[in-house]
């Protein structure tokens, strides 16, 4: 199971950000980050793990920048991300360090095929129940 590390930067007007690593497991997405200050990075938070749904994620966009990459994770449902910092509107920016650029690109593909996976599960399960 692939375990990938994030940054979440610009909370509270810049000055903390949450540190974590995130991982799949079955149906679910879990996060489990630390927020912290950027002053002087004594202040830190409890972790906090959240779960979402693959039920619950619209879709999952890797961006790679030249010295870092983005993970952008869009939501259904605003609720879906609503415990985690930095997230608006229902999608949430994951920064991604330059070493973890490659496995954040497969964590990417990985996570779009779930989805879709997950989503045709779903519908034939509706068929099943159509017709019968």
């Amino acid at each position: 199971m692939l375990h990938l590390p994030f940054t979440i930067t610009n909370l509270y007007a810049d000055f903390a950000e949450a540190k974590g690593i995130m991982r799949l497991e079955r149906d679910h997405l879990i996060l489990e980050f630390q927020t912290q200050d950027t002053v002087l990075g004594l202040l830190k938070s409890n972790i906090k793990q959240e779960s979402i749904a693959l039920d619950d994620l619209h879709s999952v966009i890797f961006k790679k920048k030249f010295f870092k990459g983005e993970l952008i994770i869009k939501a259904k449902r605003m609720h879906a991300l609503g415990n985690i910092p930095g997230s608006e509107q229902g999608e949430i920016k994951l920064i991604i360090a330059r070493k973890d650029k490659e496995a954040a690109a497969q964590f990417a593909v990985e996570m779009e095929l779930m989805i879709s996976e997950h989503k045709l599960k779903k519908l034939d399960e509706e068929a099943d129940d159509f017709s019968a």
